[in-house]
């Protein structure tokens, strides 16, 4: 029992770097990824909707069930195989819902084009603490762009 219970920890610990970035972010929570800069082929603005690929890994905890083993890894399979399905759907189309709340009142009230070339230069020298607590409320994302439209 031991022996499981440090291979589900151990899978934890593998699958929490995929899992938490892509959970906190949807908290609105974690918002240090949108600044992170275009490295091709890596796109973190698309890769931090990844998290669902770590299912597998979150739903370990099964293997700790009396269930034979089979039964278990068809479950885990399942799991990883769709989870796997669902992340790459998640970073090609990248929908609305999947996005937390200051992402999309940014993305609706400006273009892809002023955000990439006018703003995201002026941001990325900013303090991301301070532009994490400004891009939250109404009035800091007019004292965000405010001050990327005067640099």
């Amino acid at each position: 029992m031991i022996d499981k219970l440090l291979a589900v920890f151990a899978m934890w610990l593998v699958g929490a770097p995929i899992y938490l970035p892509g959970v906190l972010n949807l908290l609105g929570i974690y918002k240090g990824w949108y600044l992170a800069p275009f490295i091709p082929p890596f796109s973190w603005r698309r890769s931090i909707h990844a998290w669902p690929a770590s299912a597998v890994f979150v739903c370990f905890p099964i293997t700790l069930l009396p269930l034979s083993d089979d039964a278990v890894m068809k479950i885990l399979a399942s799991v990883g195989v769709a989870g796997v399905v669902f992340a790459v759907t998640l970073m090609i189309w990248n929908p609305r819902w999947a996005k937390p709340a200051w992402q999309r009142r940014l993305e609706d009230r400006y273009s892809r084009d002023e955000i990439d070339l006018l703003f995201m230069p002026a941001w990325r020298k900013m303090n991301r603490k301070e532009w994490g607590r400004l891009i939250e409320t109404e009035e800091g994302l007019e004292q965000l762009v405010q001050m990327a439209r005067s640099s």
